[in-house]
């Protein structure tokens, strides 16, 4: 949840993440670790105005064999085709972006998602440069993002959609 510090009862963003599960497996004799990380079902509403809450972000997920993100690290897989596996699959979700959360949205976050991406790929990089055979297999659907005409999303007034598209991916 994040809010405004200057009246703790204003609520900016409010965040639910649905079924989220964590599996890992470990084969002593390998001395090999497979993680799986899946969250089937997100769901962000916005700033309340008046008598609406706007739903922001929606992942609207089918509920098919992979979840709306599921993450699969694994070392010495039984295939014995390579050292490490990274399997990264993500279904599209709806973003709705409404006039009065921009502005809220971007001051709190800052420079957080900066940080994120330098982590992350400071992290590949060690993890590519360590090992001999890395399996990476990605499937990302990115999300649509849904303008209102006006602001403020009901359903019932005109939109811009954009696709954002989709990268798949396998490297071997």
């Amino acid at each position: 949840m994040l809010w405004d510090e200057s009246n703790a009862e204003k609520t900016i963003l409010l965040t639910h993440l649905n079924i989220v599960k964590l599996k890992v497996d470990t084969r002593g004799a390998a001395s090999s670790l497979k993680v799986n990380v899946r969250i089937d079902d997100l769901q962000t509403l916005g700033m309340r105005q008046e008598d609406f809450v706007p739903e922001m972000v929606n992942s609207e997920n089918d509920q098919s064999r992979h979840g709306l993100l599921e993450v699969t690290f694994e070392t010495n897989p039984l295939d014995g085709k390579c050292d490490q596996r990274i399997e990264l699959v993500a279904k599209p979700i709806r973003i709705c972006l409404e006039n009065s959360d921009l502005d809220q949205i971007q001051a709190a976050a800052g420079s957080g998602l900066f940080n994120v991406k330098e982590m992350t790929s400071t992290g590949m990089a060690h993890t590519i440069e360590t090992h001999a055979r890395l399996d990476i297999n990605v499937d990302l659907s990115a999300p649509y993002v849904i303008i209102p005409y006006g602001g403020k999303y009901t359903g019932e007034e005109n939109v811009l959609v954009l696709n954002l598209g989709r990268l798949k991916n396998v490297l071997a």
